[in-house]
């Protein structure tokens, strides 16, 4: 388990793979803005904006000698559900090559189930959230660069797209380099008929940034 920390509020990060805990995070901010300002939602307020949700930051802060791995109680029963055998009994191919092989195929399919349930418990559960209360739900996820970082943190980026109503991605700085991130958003936005796409655009570059960068 994670310890409180300040990067959290003194708290701890969400378990975006459990339904239960993702609907009381709903209830207790979600629902109070509902609340609060309902009246605007659709109109003043068309969307609502989520920044870098993932299924787990355990690669911020490794422990040295720890390997970690994003988990939830009922991750092993929805494995064996969903993949027909026991995760517990295969955890040692998580880390370590065995039978002489280069991969295993426990990595792939712990990845495919931690990828599903927060597909599940998150994105749909926060699209859906947001379809029901007339606001479109945008904003982006964390590390959708590359393939490579989106194993790390979301498993794909292109399958909760399909619940926002906004999909959106993150461009920091003046670079232009993130042709896949743009790309799978505006894919998924075009063979599902998503309405646009949303930017956030200039994060990281500090206030001396001029506007001839900018413009680039």
């Amino acid at each position: 388990p994670l310890d409180p920390d300040g990067w959290h509020n003194d708290g701890t990060y969400l378990d975006t793979l459990n339904p239960d805990a993702v609907a009381e995070f709903l209830r207790i901010t979600h629902d109070q803005y509902a609340a609060r300002y309902g009246e605007h939602f659709g109109g003043l307020v068309p969307a609502m904006f989520t920044d870098e949700p993932e299924y787990g930051p355990t690669h911020y802060r490794p422990v040295p000698g720890i390997t970690g791995f994003t988990w939830t109680a009922a991750l092993p029963e929805a494995f064996a559900a969903r993949r027909g055998y026991d995760l517990i009994d295969h955890l040692p191919e998580m880390v370590f090559r065995t039978h002489g092989r280069e991969f295993s195929p426990v990595r792939y399919d712990y990845r495919r189930t931690v990828t599903e349930l927060f597909e599940e418990a998150f994105s749909r559960q926060y699209g859906q959230w947001c379809a029901d209360h007339n606001l479109a739900m945008t904003g982006h996820y964390n590390a959708e660069q590359s393939l490579q970082f989106q194993t790390r943190c979301t498993g794909s980026v292109m399958v909760h797209y399909q619940h926002q109503q906004w999909p959106g991605i993150d461009i920091l700085t003046d670079q232009c380099d993130e042709l896949l991130t743009a790309k799978q958003c505006s894919s998924v936005a075009d063979q599902l008929g998503k309405p646009r796409v949303l930017s956030e655009m200039y994060g990281c570059t500090g206030w001396d940034w001029p506007l001839g960068r900018h413009k680039y």
